[in-house]
């Protein structure tokens, strides 16, 4: 098969590079035949049992009255539906490298067979498809890998179902976030329940790291700013928080449950921010430090008033102002609602935006304002319209291409393997007789 290439060392990488093939492309039938299968499953079965969450669910199911074999049976099936997103990711990847791997070599072989190509250029193709291929590996690991589909992997806790039950759109805060971690981390976003409580930015904006990083705000009048309409912990811990905070009377049991052998509870913010809000006054203050403290003084009321950050705006205080803000459907990226206003309000929705919302007024695009330093809104006359939140991002330009070179490289590859053929064949038929 080599016997037309001279040079030693492009024989001995092509070599090489056929033993890797042949190694990968072993690997990857393996998989997909589902030799692997089992033992994705067993490590999966020993990864849920030293989870403490499990421990609290096999309580639950021994209360219930379930038998050995009845728990040993929903283990493996819970290892079974987290298994099962892994295993169909392994084989996904192991069927695209040994294709690639497949596909390259036979480039290779081609490239390094044509004699009209000189050394050199030979060399800087080599590199030039070894870099496409590392590129092309990095966005497999990316899109198969790095973001593994995942399932529920243990029953539902009552406290998060009990929470499903409650009216949409609020958040949910924890008091102690060691006993909540897989909750936070997972449960609360794969049964749709938002949260405050994420992992840490990495690089937190100025404006996060004041309001969610510091000791600024307080973290009742954070939440109150964040729509947190719940919050969950030890049921003697958040008692105790609550009454030093002197804020007890702002929220009220609304379920109690049992988690790690101790009595946790769910309770009531009655005194939250809505998702959407309207007020009829504002203030404008431009300094983040100066708007924060405005926010967590006790006398301000954030159902009333709002703090500007754009000096290009007149303040305006209306005692006299009433608005009813009514969401007629929600989803995450669109929400729609009905206000009635007795004079020019803001109407504004308690989240973060970063360049991508869009805001409707009774159909037409509406200019947004920045408020309550995370918020964003705009300002709707008097009476009765339609005001949506929409979000609307693209995919930026670098990700189309990202996209467009991983589904055509392949094509590429093929195309190249064509053209140099056609090109070996044309000089051979050339040469003089």
């Amino acid at each position: 098969m080599f016997n037309n290439i001279k040079n030693k060392k492009i024989k001995t990488f092509l070599v090489v590079w056929l033993i890797v093939t042949a190694l990968i492309t072993l690997i990857a039938a393996t998989a997909i035949l589902g030799f692997y299968d089992s033992k994705v499953m067993s490590v999966k079965a020993e990864e849920i049992q030293t989870n403490p969450q499990l421990a609290s669910a096999v309580q639950q199911w021994r209360k219930q009255g379930a038998t050995d074999y009845q728990i040993k049976q929903q283990i493996d099936k819970i290892a079974m539906g987290q298994a099962g997103p892994a295993i169909s990711v392994m084989k996904k990847s192991s069927f695209r490298a040994a294709a690639i791997a497949i596909i390259s070599f036979f480039l290779f072989y081609f490239l390094f067979s044509n004699k009209k190509i000189s050394n050199q250029q030979k060399m800087l193709f080599a590199i030039a498809i070894i870099c496409l291929l590392l590129v092309d590996q990095i966005y497999i690991a990316k899109k198969y890998v790095m973001n593994e589909p995942v399932n529920l992997t243990l029953q539902k806790p009552d406290a998060i179902a009990k929470l499903q039950t409650a009216k949409q759109p609020f958040r949910v805060a924890v008091i102690d976030k060691g006993a909540y971690n897989l909750w936070v981390t997972s449960l609360f976003n794969l049964n749709g329940i938002e949260t405050i409580d994420v992992p840490a930015d990495s690089r937190p904006t100025p404006l996060r790291k004041i309001f969610f990083y510091s000791n600024a705000i307080s973290p009742v009048r954070r939440w109150e700013y964040s729509n947190v309409k719940y919050i969950l912990g030890p049921q003697r811990g958040i008692e105790m928080f609550l009454r030093q905070m002197n804020v007890r009377g702002q929220f009220s049991p609304y379920y109690t449950y049992n988690l790690n052998n101790q009595q946790h509870a769910i309770y009531q913010f009655n005194n939250t921010l809505p998702r959407v809000y309207t007020v009829g006054n504002w203030i404008i203050i431009t300094n983040a430090n100066e708007t924060i403290e405005f926010m967590n003084n006790p006398v301000t009321d954030p159902h009333n008033i709002a703090v500007i950050s754009d000096n290009k705006i007149k303040k305006v205080l209306n005692d006299s102002f009433t608005g009813t803000v009514k969401i007629e459907n929600y989803k995450p990226i669109k929400i729609e609602t009905v206000v009635e206003l007795s004079a020019t309000g803001l109407v504004a929705m308690a989240t973060e935006t970063d360049g991508n919302w869009k805001i409707l007024v009774d159909g037409k695009p509406a200019e947004i304002v920045g408020c309550n330093l995370l918020h964003f809104g705009t300002f709707v006359p008097a009476g009765k319209h339609s005001v949506t939140f929409l979000y609307d991002k693209k995919p930026a330009a670098i990700s189309k291409l990202t996209t467009a070179a991983y589904l055509f490289l392949p094509v590429l590859l093929l195309l190249t393997i064509i053209t140099a053929l056609i090109n070996t064949r044309f000089s051979r038929n050339k040469q003089p007789v």
